[in-house]
């Protein structure tokens, strides 16, 4: 595929954008070393501890094959394409997964919630596996690099799907969050959301690390739908950037899950300093008191 001046001059941000991802991952894998080992070294493995590492691995290998597509001249250009997909679609799937097991922790007593979150997990999972077949590469001129020569409708689906995924774990940790808080307005329980007050140190963080998650990949998510209207002017253009944000979102997806995994595996078990609730993650200064509340209003109702 012979490449105009305008599409090599995008390819070329395309795979700046590529080592960004790769340094980031790389990073964040740094960085989070001490604290994993910390959090496995003094416990036997459970089965949510082997679904960590291996989002992390997946993730990792997803990672540098996008980057190695990117910058290795391939002879076989869609079987290393179709890879990188898989490896994608494999870390997405796990790290929503444990997404899935923190809402469940939180909704304990909720069967109805459970199974609403483990039907659209599913849903989404169904979804990713699309990814490796949406795809079609060839070979770039000059350079010989892989590029996505087109990229079906099928493509979109699992950002969507993702997309839906994570507006309901966030209204929906949300919304139990401002529930449990003993302040009498929704207005006062919406501020102390948003700021972290009238809350232990586990669940600010928690907050925290939900917001950072949240609002960027609303932007990824946003950008993707931009991509596809513009995708009829300039197809080529589009399926790259698509492309390049898929593999972002990812990266944010899995270091702010992992972040919320080892928060909780570490805090609840260092952080005595506050009544918890009967679901390791929820700390209120005043939890008697929201617990009286309820009980008196329902025992009214």
């Amino acid at each position: 595929m012979l490449l105009t001046l305008y599409q090599t001059r995008h390819l070329v941000i395309v795979r700046y954008l590529q080592c960004i991802n790769v340094t980031v991952w790389t990073w964040d894998a740094l960085v989070s070393l001490e604290s994993e080992i910390d959090v496995f070294t003094d416990r036997n493995l459970k089965a949510v501890d082997i679904i960590y590492i291996l989002s992390r691995l997946f993730t990792g290998l997803a990672v540098f094959s996008a980057f190695s597509v990117a910058v290795v001249p391939l002879k076989d250009c869609n079987d290393m394409l179709r890879a990188k997909c898989w490896f994608g679609a494999v870390a997405a799937n796990l790290s929503t997964l444990l997404f899935l097991l923190r809402v469940k922790s939180i909704f304990f007593d909720s069967k109805r919630a459970k199974v609403v979150f483990s039907t659209l997990w599913g849903v989404v999972s169904i979804s990713l596996f699309l990814l490796p077949f949406s795809y079609t590469g060839t070979t770039s001129q000059p350079g010989g690099l892989c590029v996505i020569s087109s990229l079906s409708r099928l493509g979109s689906i699992p950002s969507l799907t993702v997309g839906v995924y994570d507006l309901s774990v966030f209204l929906s940790i949300s919304s139990r969050i401002m529930a449990l808080d003993t302040a009498i307005s929704f207005k006062e329980r919406l501020v102390n959301l948003s700021k972290g007050r009238n809350m232990g140190q586990v669940l600010k963080s928690l907050v925290r690390t939900g917001q950072l998650y949240f609002f960027p990949m609303v932007g990824i998510e946003v950008f993707i739908l931009a991509m596809e209207f513009f995708a009829p002017f300039e197809p080529f253009v589009s399926f790259q950037y698509q492309e390049i944000a898929m593999m972002t979102g990812l990266v944010i997806m899995n270091a702010m899950t992992c972040r919320v995994f080892r928060l909780l595996r570490l805090d609840t078990r260092e952080d005595t300093s506050s009544l918890a609730v009967p679901l390791s993650i929820m700390r209120f200064k005043e939890i008697p008191n929201a617990f009286d509340r309820s009980a008196t209003s329902h025992n009214g109702g």
